[in-house]
């Protein structure tokens, strides 16, 4: 649980077919708001030269970039074999099954790191000799040391403890929730590169109405700004993968 007001549960189906790229669902995820492609000033198009560094993605006629990054640390399917449930053969066709030990569940999420990071404390970290210091600062400046505007994903579905609530409701707390969490983030970006702006997509579930919804968010010295919201199964993308993998 990443408080005691969020829980989450991970995007399975968004990862098994390896030939969909996420930045190509964040574009379409982008494309289809319309406030999206206001705010940004035109439709996005993934940048297929990306030999010299260049950023993911650019929207026309603004010329606007983003460079897009995934929020959960380690490969996923790196995550998916340590949490994954351990099958022996201790004879021909007979198979015992495990669970690895909670230790080893080890899976840098975005908003557990965040809970009292500061960019005062990141610094102290970058002096310390201690492996689990180096990680911390390792994850930030691996996703947001980068003199790009950059667009954060983070593939939990999030919803609140009291699913009774209504989409709206579990929206506005979720919302505020991760708001009051994140400042560190923009605090990093605003201190390494201010020119540059800072953005998130999460998915909220109402796992009692079956609702999921993109949330397109942007990084403010305010907390988080909502841009727009998009319903997950608007998407041709994620119909796609969806119906692939729950009903063939």
């Amino acid at each position: 649980m990443i408080n005691p007001v969020i829980q989450y549960k991970h995007f399975d189906f968004f990862y098994f077919d390896k030939k969909t790229k996420y930045e190509s669902i964040m574009i379409e995820c982008l494309n289809k708001s319309d406030k999206a492609v206001s705010h940004f000033g035109g439709i996005f198009e993934e940048i297929e030269d990306q030999s010299k560094g260049q950023s993911d993605a650019v929207a026309s006629p603004s010329g606007i970039e983003l460079d897009f990054k995934l929020v959960i640390a380690e490969d996923y399917m790196e995550f998916k074999r340590v949490t994954a449930p351990i099958v022996t053969e201790v004879l021909p066709g007979v198979k015992i099954t495990s669970m690895p030990d909670p230790q080893e569940k080890k899976v840098l999420l975005l908003f557990n790191v965040l809970r009292n990071m500061t960019f005062a404390k990141l610094e102290e970290y970058r002096k310390s000799n201690k492996h689990e210091d180096k990680s911390v600062v390792h994850f930030f400046d691996k996703l947001l040391n980068h003199e790009k505007n950059i667009l954060l994903f983070n593939p939990l579905l999030l919803s609140t403890v009291d699913t009774s609530l209504s989409i709206e409701e579990q929206h506005k707390i979720i919302l505020n929730e991760i708001s009051d969490k994140c400042h560190f983030i923009y605090e990093y970006r605003n201190k390494t590169h201010p020119q540059f702006n800072t953005y998130m997509i999460y998915a909220l579930s109402a796992p009692k109405t079956e609702e999921y919804r993109f949330i397109i968010t942007q990084f403010t010295a305010n907390g988080i700004v909502e841009i727009d919201s998009v319903n997950v199964y608007e998407l041709n993308t994620m119909v796609s993968l969806y119906r692939k993998n729950f009903f063939y």
